[in-house]
């Protein structure tokens, strides 16, 4: 399984480096809502996509795992900017689809520990279900073993047909 990337700490990167004291000037710096900023941190989630645009001159390894440089090749970075080969189109074609692909293995964790959990409820409620049900026959078993019959056990057995 992928190491997951800690989203609010990119974040948080972004404000540092491009020295952004609250929220809402990063909102403002990714040109998006100060909700959506806000939404971000809580879900621990961004958008790949604007991070990308608007982050043109930071090292997405640095950026997303705080290793490494933290910016891009300065020539590197001009060249991105004027040159549209095939190369430099597939290289960055090829990072926004790793880093979608780590975003949908979070997810996908996500999804996995939502169904671990309601597992584990599901099973705490089967023994807590099994518990009943046997409390419930050790006490009908007591009843019987006492004398006690319902209704049913005296069925088939009527006075004068000779039983």
């Amino acid at each position: 399984m992928s190491e997951k990337i800690n989203k609010t700490q990119v974040l948080d990167r972004i404000k540092g480096y491009y020295k952004l004291k609250s929220n809402a000037k990063l909102a403002s710096f990714l040109e998006v809502a100060p909700t959506t900023v806000s939404s971000w941190y809580s879900r621990a989630t961004f958008d790949i996509d604007i991070l990308y645009s608007k982050c043109v001159d930071l090292s997405f390894d640095w950026l997303l795992t705080g290793e490494g440089p933290m910016l891009r090749d300065s020539k590197a970075s001009e060249e991105s900017t004027m040159d549209h080969s095939p190369e430099k189109v597939q290289s960055t074609s090829s990072d926004i689809v790793t880093l979608r692909l780590m975003d949908k293995l979070d997810e996908k964790d996500s999804i996995i520990k939502d169904k671990e959990a309601k597992i584990d409820q599901l099973q705490a409620e089967l023994r807590h279900q099994s518990a009943e049900l046997a409390a419930l026959k050790a006490q009908a078993q007591h009843l019987h073993g006492h004398g006690y019959r319902d209704h049913s056990d005296n069925e088939g057995s009527h006075p004068g047909l000779g039983q």
